[in-house]
């Protein structure tokens, strides 16, 4: 008789992590249970699994969510996990499902994440948990600052080196509707005008121009509903690198293994032959407006977002940062950061790679993202907000 430990699962969900010991085959009669401090956002659950005979074995990361989506999951891994270094991403096994016909099945993916940990030590960090976790100690402050510098460098420099190697590769010209037609559809799922309208004013929502946190630009509401139904800016072909993504790489989904070793997670958006800016861009914004504190200055916030319209705006706005003002750390980090992801981009971007692209791929995701709840709507609106009349105006001047 199997004996879990830790009682926050339905039958449903135990028997199903049970029938995953027939496949890991290690004699194991009790299964130690942690939450993995996060709910995926269509639903999905994931826990820190010891399947084990004691505590001293190796956890995995399980993750149950409805068959469908587990399913796509794991073929969507199938399709690029030639691409993906196997020391640097999470590989699902073969999902078990309750049951193959039913609709509503329960389906599980689980996979080994951390190395050299038991039970009662190992905590599966993930980027999220370290990334503005400041100090105001110089040293330890350096020293998470490097810790971060090399995390980043491992993640784009090894992680995604296969697949955003742009040898022998040339650029594509594609349509941003098709090519974001799953941010596109999300989006319109999930409906944000209302959200949108009770930032601006629900009066307002239509206009061609918005006012926020003392701002003002092109709606951005009505840039997607062009960009949707490709009209206006967004009609004309684009060119693209078109590599293999992740596309959905965000600080959850980047766990720290126990030597702070960056391993991928959860592959339901990735694809083959996609704009490979989505795995910057898209890790960008999490970390400026999902990560980042929100007890922000809106003034000093709206004067480092105007920075980072700029391709170099992150060595310009610390120019900007006095050591005595609020969030310094923060801001430290968030440009150091930003800087480096930027830095890859150019160097995986290709051929005909130019900064408006990144901007047009930044705002599409980055109205995605906001469309969930974040910390600070108001002013994550004002930044999507500054990004699309940005694109605006560099496509009028071209």
């Amino acid at each position: 008789m199997v004996e879990i430990v830790y009682e926050m699962l339905s039958d449903r969900e135990k028997s199903l992590i049970e029938c995953c010991l027939d496949r890991i085959g290690n004699g194991a009669n009790r299964i130690y249970i942690a939450p993995f401090d996060r709910v995926g956002r269509s639903g999905a659950r994931l826990f820190r699994v010891f399947f084990c005979p004691d505590k001293d074995c190796y956890p995995h990361i399980v993750k149950i969510d409805r068959k469908d989506r587990i399913q796509r999951e794991y073929e969507n891994f199938q399709k690029i996990q030639n691409y993906l270094l196997p020391e640097t991403t999470g590989a699902p096994r073969e999902p078990i499902y309750e049951s193959r016909e039913a609709e509503e099945a329960l389906g599980i993916l689980y996979f080994q994440i951390v190395s050299d940990s038991n039970f009662d030590s190992a905590r599966t960090l993930q980027l999220s948990d370290i990334i503005f976790d400041v100090s105001n100690d110089p040293d330890i402050e350096k020293e998470r600052l490097d810790c971060l510098r090399n995390i980043f460098d491992r993640l784009y420099g090894i992680c995604l080196s296969r697949t955003a190697d742009t040898s022998n590769n040339e650029p594509t010209s594609v349509l941003l509707k098709d090519e974001f037609e799953w941010h596109i559809s999300a989006i319109k799922r999930l409906n944000p005008r209302k959200k949108y309208g009770q930032i601006v004013g629900i009066e307002h929502i239509d206009e061609a121009m918005s006012t926020c946190a003392g701002a003002n630009f092109a709606n951005p509401v009505r840039l997607f509903e062009e960009i949707s139904s490709g009209k206006g800016i967004w009609e004309e072909p684009v060119i693209r690198n078109l590599k293999h993504v992740h596309g959905d790489l965000h600080c959850n989904n980047i766990v720290l293994n126990s030597e702070k070793k960056p391993v991928l997670i959860d592959f339901a958006w990735a694809q083959l032959n996609a704009d490979i800016l989505k795995d910057f861009v898209l890790l960008e914004n999490s970390i400026r407006v999902v990560m980042f504190p929100a007890y922000v200055n809106l003034d000093r916030h709206k004067e480092i977002d105007e920075f980072l319209l700029e391709e170099d705006g992150p060595l310009k706005a610390r120019n900007l940062l006095t050591g005595d003002e609020p969030l310094f750390l923060h801001y430290v980090r968030l440009l150091e950061i930003v800087e480096i992801i930027r830095k890859y981009a150019r160097r995986y971007g290709g051929k005909g790679y130019d900064w408006p692209q990144y901007l047009q791929s930044q705002f599409i995701t980055m109205y995605r993202q906001l469309a969930y709840d974040t910390p600070n709507s108001i002013v994550g609106f004002r930044t999507l907000g500054m990004i699309g009349n940005r694109v605006k105006h560099e496509h009028q001047r071209s």
